[in-house]
């Protein structure tokens, strides 16, 4: 029996011949099975040998839902009432983070569940490649750092060999290290060095070793990208402002960072031969028809400027930088000028809010501690999917820091444009103002939204400064530096003119659900009404065919289309966008990678025999061991019901009827024979 997988000691319990499971139930009950992991698929009796030895990769392979059995609505009907369910399991669930949760759902059953264990309790030998830390992107002559956690159960004192390699054809070497186990996990990191522009693949792996006891969690295969070096960012402020101050320093700071300045209005005692920024931009009188002054820049950002300082001339030109050359141009409100000092109408079609209104706390409560005047940003579930805003890796400790933040006594905020996506609003001030998404749109602080080829971002405070109380750079740096960063991505991303096309996130882990979208200029899509698009993603190096998924108008903000799928294996992919209906003016691509995803019942082989008593004890049904199967056909002697069927039938319509209008008809003839009438 050791020798045997779980999927054969499933198939030995369920099919065995001569006597399977469903012949010993079919004299009391109507057996239907079900596969199920993130997802469940009913399936015929026949075919369930081959789903258990290759499920498809539609259930979800790397996720286990062990309340999706309850769902009566897959296995029973109208005609035959569900009387119980059997669950075969090794007791994981990776998907149910809160016990409670959990629980609740499985006690709403309304049948029992009777569980029966798949696999053993104990911690087998086994090596498994956990966790692997590394940055998804590093710029060139960066050094990252790779850490893995294994865990070496049954191996304490033993010696093994981890190695890290690349692609065949690529020039990295490998390197190895050499790990005595002394414990359950061990850590091991790897630096990486000289690497060259553009994307690398790499597989982390050990040994196989006597006697574990399973071969398919000993590597892990990953990828990161090495971009262009630098960020390429242009600054341009009014006046020598806090937030321009503490901005310049730490942009001026980050190595990665190639940071130009331009300060209009700044001291200037002349002893030196010119002041210490420039005061002007270069190139505002160049041909019309050649690049942009902005154009190799990654970002613009605007501070508080006057419309004297920066003119309607210039604002053309930085419309031109956001529509056709793609840059991203992010705008701080500033207390004197900017915005509402203008009445250009670039300013008005490029800002992604409109009806501003300032925010002015004057009250004696601003006099108290930095965390605890102002007001804190409340960050959108949008928001909190773009790295700027990631000050933490893990969502709850992210949300903690946000609130933790020192807060803001002045903004401008503003109603979101119909295109525009919030990242951050002011929160209501009390608890009956509105909330959800509508009162999100109309208190914007920070929203983004795609302008031609490129894209504008609102920055409605001038105090993003003072997240340098107590901690310096941590979270100052970290926002504005990964938004530089995002930038340059975002003028790497596929597109022209008329759209933009992309992943939400471009690595994805294995399983993980993957969001395309296609960011539609309005004009192009109203010239083209009947536009219909798809995502045709294709496996790099292989001869899969490819995945197709339609791209689907969003409810309200019908330029924007979005697709999603978990349908890819680990791999590299291109998607690119096609389109019926409309002219796309050349290919338009984008790549993708989904890592290897290790599942927690790889992690840990042992079976939780915990988790398939609670479900039994929760629902009424009974937790069996595999050699108390025979016991199972016993739990369903009592499943007879009896069901009452109440049926209207006209009484001209019964049967009934026609009898005995049958017998009066040839009563008659007889009687009329008997007496000799005709």
């Amino acid at each position: 029996l050791e020798t045997l997988s779980r999927k054969e000691i499933l198939q030995r319990l369920i099919l065995s011949e001569p006597n399977p499971l469903s012949s010993r139930l079919k004299d009391l009950v109507d057996t239907q099975f079900v596969v199920f992991a993130g997802e469940y698929s009913s399936t015929p009796e026949a075919e369930l040998s081959k789903w258990i030895s290759s499920p498809a990769q539609t259930l979800m392979r790397g996720h286990s839902d062990l309340t999706l059995p309850l769902m009566a609505e897959a296995m029973g009907g109208d005609d035959l009432p569900l009387v119980g369910v059997i669950v075969f399991s090794d007791g994981h669930d990776n998907v149910h983070d809160n016990p409670q949760k959990f629980a609740a759902q499985l006690a709403s059953s309304a049948v029992p569940v009777h569980t029966v264990l798949v696999g053993s309790e104990r911690r087998p030998k086994d090596l498994a490649i956990i966790s692997i830390d590394y940055p998804e992107k590093v710029f060139q002559d960066d050094d990252p750092i790779i850490k893995a956690t294994l865990r070496t159960s049954g191996f304490l004192g033993e010696r093994m060999v981890v190695k890290l390699t690349g692609d065949p054809d690529s020039t990295f070497a490998p390197l190895q290290q050499e790990v005595t186990v002394t414990g359950d996990l061990e850590e091991v990191s790897f630096k990486l060095s000289d690497l060259l522009q553009g994307r690398h693949h790499f597989r982390l792996a050990t040994d196989v070793l006597p006697g574990e006891t399973r071969d398919d969690n000993n590597d892990r295969e990953f990828s990161l990208d090495v971009v262009d070096d630098q960020a390429h960012v242009l600054l341009v402020e009014g006046e020598g402002r806090w937030e321009f101050r503490y901005l310049q320093a730490a942009l001026e700071r980050d190595e990665r960072v190639d940071l130009q300045t331009v300060l209009f209005d700044q001291p200037y005692v002349g002893v030196l031969p010119e002041t210490f920024f420039p005061r002007s931009l270069p190139g505002l009188n160049g041909p019309n028809n050649g690049p942009t002054p902005f154009a190799r820049f990654d970002a613009v950002i605007i501070g508080d400027v006057s419309p004297v300082q920066l003119n309607l001339n210039a604002w053309t030109l930085l419309d031109r930088y956001v529509r056709e050359e793609g840059g991203t141009l992010i705008l701080t409100a500033g207390h004197r000028s900017f915005p509402r000092a203008f009445n250009f109408g670039q300013v008005a079609d490029l800002l992604p809010v409109e009806n501003l209104r300032e925010v002015n706390l004057t009250d004696p409560r601003q006099t108290a501690p930095p965390e605890q005047r102002g007001f804190h940003l409340q960050i959108t579930p949008d928001g909190a999917a773009q790295a700027m805003l990631q000050l933490d890796v893990d969502p709850l400790k992210n949300e903690r820091v946000w609130s933790s933040l020192p807060g803001h006594t002045w903004a401008l905020v503003g109603q979101a444009r119909r295109t525009a996506t919030v990242w951050a609003a002011q929160p209501g001030t009390d608890a009956s103002d509105e909330s959800g998404l509508d009162a999100e749109r109309k208190r914007a602080v920070i929203a983004q939204h795609y302008v031609g080829a490129g894209q504008v971002v609102w920055i409605g405070i001038d105090s993003t400064w003072r997240w340098r109380f107590r901690v310096g750079d941590q979270y100052h740096h970290r926002f504005w530096g990964q938004l530089a960063r995002w930038a340059v991505e975002f003028k790497a991303s596929a597109g022209n003119q008329f759209v933009r096309f992309g992943a939400q996130k471009p690595v994805v882990a294995e399983g993980e659900q993957i969001l395309l979208r296609a960011q539609w200029d309005e004009r192009y899509l109203s010239q083209n009404p009947q536009l219909k698009a798809r995502a045709v993603i294709t496996r790099n190096k292989s001869e899969e065919p490819p995945v197709i998924v339609d791209l689907v108008p969003q409810e309200g903000r019908g330029f924007i289309f979005e697709a999603r799928t978990s349908q890819l294996m680990a791999g590299d992919y291109t998607a690119r966008l096609q389109v019926d209906g409309a002219p796309l003016d050349g290919v338009i691509e984008t790549e993708l990678s989904v890592s290897q995803q290790l599942t927690p019942e790889l992690q840990d082989v042992s079976a939780n025999r915990s988790v398939l008593e609670q479900a039994a004890s929760l629902t009424g049904g009974r937790f069996l061991l595999p050699d108390q199967l025979h016991e199972l056909p016993d739990l369903f002697h009592d499943s007879s019901q009896s069901q009452e069927v109440r049926e209207e039938i006209p009484v001209w319509n019964h049967w009934l009827i026609l009898v005995l209008f049958c017998i009066v008809g040839t009563s008659e003839w007889v009687l009329r024979k008997i007496n000799g009438l005709p």
